[in-house]
């Protein structure tokens, strides 16, 4: 239980200051809203409409435009914060721009392991797909209470 709780700790605090970006924005005016203990299971009154503007205001252009109904469907079928999503994705991949996310559609960085982040990162169709398939495993590893269901999957560099 107590690796759960730090991976949990973990991924609270990797979206905090975007989320703050993101969220302050499309919400509240104010990026006092959110902090590195926000519940990511809180969801938030928001549309993709929204989060589009508010990711295009931080950055003007990015290819992250247009998943703001993707993060807000996620967001109603596993309860996971649709603005935490947004705002995970804008600092793990420079808000879109990224090789790894632009060579692979990988938003999230999943797999991109400091020896090989290139060759290691996982491949998806789409933003739309690596969103979905990594909130799954972000819905199932950090947010759910109990034992970790699956293992680590080795690097083949």
């Amino acid at each position: 239980m107590t690796d759960n709780l730090t991976r949990r700790t973990v991924l609270k605090a990797v979206g905090s200051t975007s989320l703050a970006m993101v969220g302050g924005l499309a919400t509240t005016g104010t990026a006092a809203a959110y902090t590195i203990d926000s519940d990511l299971r809180q969801t938030a009154d928001v549309t993709g409409g929204q989060i589009d503007t508010a990711v295009n205001a931080v950055s003007p252009g990015s290819s992250l435009v247009g998943l703001g109904d993707t993060w807000v469907d996620v967001q109603g079928n596993r309860s996971i914060n649709a603005l935490y999503m947004a705002a995970h994705a804008a600092l793990e991949s420079a808000w879109g721009r990224s090789d790894i996310a632009q060579e692979k559609n990988n938003i999230y960085g999943f797999d991109a392991r400091d020896i090989c982040p290139s060759e290691c990162a996982d491949e998806y169709a789409s933003f739309e797909q690596c969103t979905r398939q990594v909130m799954e495993y972000v819905d199932q590893e950090y947010l759910t209470p109990g034992e970790r269901t699956t293992k680590v999957r080795p690097c083949v560099a």
